[in-house]
């Protein structure tokens, strides 16, 4: 009975100190940084334009047309390699909406034509308004999953007015559905003709899909017009990207 009795009071000694240790000391360490290179990036807007209309102009459509809809730029920032073999490379998003000197909404087909007077001589002042989406992301690729994972940096609206038709309340958002993310920031606009709404995004890494729309990662920028009207642009990171591969 004495030896049954020393035996829970030692254990219970042992449970005691257990609980004193701190086990992060135990975790792994975190991977060291093998190789980082940086590109810049390109952020005038009518540079911006000129390489959308380019992609667009190549790009098969071989998505559903709702994904066609707006003028897209990516851009890749940044590849970070770590010494277990993780890679983590940074890149932006952005897409390009336009409502013509009247307020009327432009298609990405019309501003693309050859004929567009913004595709003859780059410039967005042809143009009322132009509304910019930009997301920047960061997406994971390692030895566990075979898919790649996205984490959402930021995401950026920008306004430029050149007409007499000018922006109004509006808001910046993203949705990560696979991670059951939302974020939804309100702004007001003003009469400016250049300004910028920025919102962050968050530390957690996600799938996306083929196509974001469907369930994946995607971000929007709204904002209304003094005409009565709206301008919305969408931009998604598909999991089949060619950043990814």
């Amino acid at each position: 009975m004495k030896n049954i009795i020393k035996y829970l009071g030692c254990l219970a000694l042992g449970l005691l100190i257990l609980n004193k240790v701190d086990f992060s000391v135990y975790a792994a360490e975190p991977s060291k940084v093998v190789r980082h290179v940086e590109y810049d990036e390109i952020t005038d807007v009518n540079q911006l334009l000129q390489m959308g209309i380019e992609e667009y102009q190549k790009t098969p459509k071989v998505r559903n047309q709702s994904e066609n809809e707006e003028i897209t730029v990516k851009q890749l920032l940044s590849i970070t390699e770590y010494d277990d073999g993780t890679i983590e490379k940074e890149y932006c998003v952005t897409g390009l909406g336009m409502v013509d000197k009247s307020g009327k909404n432009v298609s990405a087909a019309q501003i693309a034509r050859a004929d567009s007077p913004v595709n003859k001589d780059k410039q967005v002042s042809n143009y009322g308004v132009t509304l910019v989406c930009s997301l920047y992301t960061t997406m994971r690729l390692d030895s566990v999953f075979d898919m790649p994972l996205f984490r959402v940096d930021k995401v950026t609206t920008t306004i430029l007015r050149t007409g007499s038709v000018y922006p109004g309340n509006g808001s910046t958002r993203y949705n990560h559905q696979r991670g059951n993310e939302f974020k939804s920031v309100p702004f007001t606009a003003s009469t400016a003709s250049n300004q910028s709404f920025t919102i962050p995004g968050s530390a957690n890494f996600y799938h996306s899909s083929p196509e974001p729309l469907a369930g994946g990662l995607v971000a929007q920028s709204d904002v209304s017009l003094s005409n009565g009207k709206s301008l919305s642009v969408i931009v998604g990171v598909p999991s089949d990207d060619p950043y990814a591969k």
